[in-house]
């Protein structure tokens, strides 16, 4: 039996995060109770994301994009570039984060595991003069190999 290649985009779904603008503004966070995940909340251990430091209110929450436990995150910039991790919790995502989720024919599991093994892959194709990026083009038509 022989193994497929496929592109991330054709089994599963693939999106970025968003923030509320202007950042700073409370009408965003006062009296939020819904997490919203910075790249500041993944810590180098674990592959889970059950905390976070922020919290939005539903009015915050409709600017920026909710998703379910279970969720893929992937940093999109910076050092932590390529960074993945699980959502432990419901929350909302910052725009510096990637999404992958309504998996299609693939364990997320396995997934999460084929993409720690592509983070050299994203670093090579990330662009950006100052600050190397990823972006949905390239997680979405990125190619894993599924098993028979």
């Amino acid at each position: 039996m022989k193994w497929e290649k496929v592109e991330i985009g054709s089994v599963c779904d693939v999106g970025r995060g968003s923030s509320p603008r202007p950042i700073d503004n409370p009408a965003y966070f006062s009296e939020g109770t819904i997490p919203w995940v910075k790249i500041a909340d993944a810590t180098a251990s674990g592959k889970y994301i059950y905390q976070t430091k922020e919290v939005v209110n539903e009015f915050g929450a409709s600017f920026s994009r909710r998703l379910q436990p279970g969720a893929l995150i992937i940093a999109t910039s910076g050092v932590s570039l390529g960074q993945i991790k699980f959502l432990g919790v419901e929350g909302c995502i910052h725009d510096g984060w990637l999404y992958v989720n309504n998996f299609r024919g693939v364990d997320k599991e396995f997934l999460y595991y084929h993409l720690l093994i592509m983070q050299d892959e994203f670093l090579g194709r990330a662009f950006g003069a100052a600050i190397q990026n990823i972006n949905t083009t390239i997680l979405r038509e990125s190619k894993i190999n599924l098993p028979p």
